[in-house]
């Protein structure tokens, strides 16, 4: 009775273990646009053998799972040549630490379509020495292109802001330009004051354009820094300049001060101040 309850034991076992291998090729199998796969590459991670491939290999490789079992070159021989050898070296450098590697490769298939994988995998040792990779193949081809179009899209917003940068100053250094040449004429102390503020505007707006490309030039990554000095008198200057009209149509009281322990003060520069009527 024993040995007949260990038959049946074993057999529940075995049942239980088919089961649970049904399932999780139920579960490959049905995934669309991706592949569960191991690979088999030997002690020195020298040989391709493919152990298991999911359904998924025909629909992104356009091959059966027999073929793939036979020769694994079949997939290996669809990847673009330049991604080829990146994920030689990418299996390499996971072999020696036996970490994860992840590689977006082309894939050309028989039918002449090319279409972006992302492959991810790890590699293991066996009992017998050998090296086996666990990995997933996925078709990114959709996201490959839009992102590709996203970038397409960002270069030709930077060409445009590049144009219109050169459009813009254009006009605005030939405004700065009259204005300085008119400042160079016989004007009184109210004229002189306007043309100056005039030239201060339009050195804060071309100012204004190169910061707006300086925000773009950041999300391209290519923006520069670089030091420079900074003239505090020059900057409260700029902003009494912006907005003493309006106070003084307003009739407020406006004053820009600078504190007199600030070191610009040791070069004999003036604490600055402007006031002008109040409403009584």
């Amino acid at each position: 009775m024993d040995t007949a309850w260990n038959i049946l034991d074993q057999e529940e076992a075995q049942l239980s273990l088919g089961e649970r291998d049904a399932r999780l090729v139920a579960l490959s199998s049905n995934l669309p646009e991706v592949m569960f796969y191991q690979l088999d590459t030997g002690q020195d991670g020298q040989q391709r053998r493919f152990t298991y491939v999911s359904a998924g290999v025909e629909e992104l490789h356009e091959v059966t799972a027999a073929q793939v079992l036979d020769d694994a070159n079949v997939i290996y021989n669809q990847f673009v040549k330049e991604d080829r050898a990146r994920v030689a070296e990418s299996e390499i450098l996971a072999i020696k630490s036996l970490s994860t590697f992840k590689a977006e490769v082309r894939v050309r298939m028989p039918s002449g379509k090319e279409r972006w994988r992302y492959i991810i995998s790890a590699p293991r040792r066996l009992q017998n020495n050998h090296l086996a990779w666990d990995g997933v193949e996925i078709d990114i081809d959709d996201l490959m292109k839009a992102k590709e179009t996203a970038e397409a899209v960002n270069r030709s917003k930077s060409e445009f802001l590049d144009n219109m940068s050169h459009e813009l100053r254009t006009p605005l250094n030939g405004v700065m330009g009259m204005l300085q040449l008119m400042q160079a004429t016989t004007l009184d102390t109210e004229q002189t004051e306007y043309a100056k503020t005039a030239i201060q505007a339009c050195q804060r707006l071309t100012r204004l354009v190169s910061n707006i490309l300086d925000l773009f030039r950041i999300e391209a990554d290519r923006l520069e820094f670089k030091n420079d000095l900074f003239a505090l008198l020059e900057t409260m200057s700029t902003l009494e300049g912006i907005f003493l009209s309006a106070a003084r149509q307003k009739e407020l009281v406006l004053t820009a001060d600078i504190a007199r322990t600030c070191p610009i003060f040791s070069s004999g520069m003036r604490l600055m101040s402007c006031k002008c009527s109040t409403i009584s």
